[in-house]
């Protein structure tokens, strides 16, 4: 480049770090690694999230709004915000909704120039976080103010994290007015869209915002569901001859495939019961222990023997302990 002149020369140099930036700071943009920006769908449906909780004064709010519509959200947490209020992360995913790792800090300024280590830190953070108030690690990540940088992919997919972007935002932390944040939401709206909210930042116009949403919404029969994994991650690859050999082998091992998931499906149901049972958590918590052991250890080998045609997701879940996606999972794929 400097043979054919300087100025050539800096004008590439500068052309190419000018990329480099707008690949960081742009979230929709894919140049470091896949970004979900919407779902496959053929109905009239969008995917709510909500950014930034969880909060006291918002999030119970939110839940009742929600309710009130007949709508599904997933809401992308900070972990040092759900260590200080544990009960609005059950009481989030008691009513229906999901959650999403937002790091522990939400460093928003500095999270685009963190090296390895740092981001690290902050993903891993988080799901300490969440599983020292016993719930499981989610599969979705969402980068503070949606900036990214080459280190992150590689971190996400070592964890098996998918980072989800938006196609709908109203920059609900800027405007004052409610009015104007649902008008700039509704036009980015189509089938598939996800949509990004916020809470916490101005308590009183995200709730007066959010309800004219759903309102507005429900009105137009649009409705705010949860995508299933397969509308957003890729789908699975036709089965080679190998697997297929590799599967009657274990189907062989196994006797039939259908006990499997069955005995599976049964292993999930007992550990998700173990969990749930805080009465005898509570007055016999070593006893209660023992039978977390007991369980765990059971849906361990299961997860060990699991078949190489098994569903990828299945073995993403179980690897990370999300039995209640695990179980999802085997009843809709094997047990129908």
């Amino acid at each position: 480049m400097l043979a054919v002149g300087w100025l050539w020369g800096l004008s590439i140099l500068f052309a190419s770090h000018l990329l480099l930036v707008a690949v960081t700071t742009i979230p929709s943009l894919q140049g470091f690694g896949p970004v979900l920006t919407k779902y496959s769908t053929t109905t009239k449906t969008a995917w709510l999230t909500i950014d930034d909780g969880p909060d006291p004064d918002t999030t119970p709010q939110i839940l009742g709004l929600l309710e009130k519509y007949g709508a599904r959200a997933t809401f992308f947490l900070i972990g040092a915000k759900a260590a200080r209020h544990p009960e609005l992360t059950r009481m989030i995913l008691h009513a229906g909704h999901t959650i999403g790792n937002h790091t522990q800090t939400h460093p928003r300024f500095s999270f685009w120039r963190f090296g390895p280590r740092a981001l690290a830190r902050e993903i891993d953070g988080f799901e300490a976080t969440i599983a020292s108030i016993g719930v499981a690690a989610p599969i979705w990540f969402r980068a503070p103010a949606g900036l990214k940088n080459p280190f992150l992919h590689p971190i996400l997919a070592a964890r098996g994290l998918q980072l989800v972007g938006w196609s709908a935002r109203a920059f609900d932390t800027q405007i004052d007015d409610p009015k104007r944040i649902v008008e700039r939401i509704k036009r980015s709206i189509v089938s598939g869209a996800i949509i990004l909210f916020h809470e916490a930042h101005r308590p009183t116009v995200c709730l007066e915002a959010l309800e004219q949403l759903l309102r507005e919404l429900s009105a137009e029969q649009f409705r705010l569901v949860l995508p299933q994994s397969s509308q957003l991650l890729p789908r699975r690859r036709p089965v080679s001859w190998k697997t297929l050999l590799n599967a009657n082998r274990s189907r062989r091992h196994f006797g039939c495939m259908d006990q499997y998931y069955v005995v599976l499906a049964e292993a999930l149901r007992d550990r998700l019961a173990v969990i749930g049972d805080h009465p005898f958590r509570d007055q016999n918590p070593d006893a209660h222990l023992e039978r977390l052991k007991q369980a765990s250890q059971r849906i361990e080998e299961l997860r060990t023997r699991l078949p190489p045609d098994a569903d990828p997701m299945l073995a993403h879940y179980l690897g990370r302990m999300s039995l209640s996606k695990a179980l999802e999972v085997v009843q809709e794929r094997y047990l129908r």
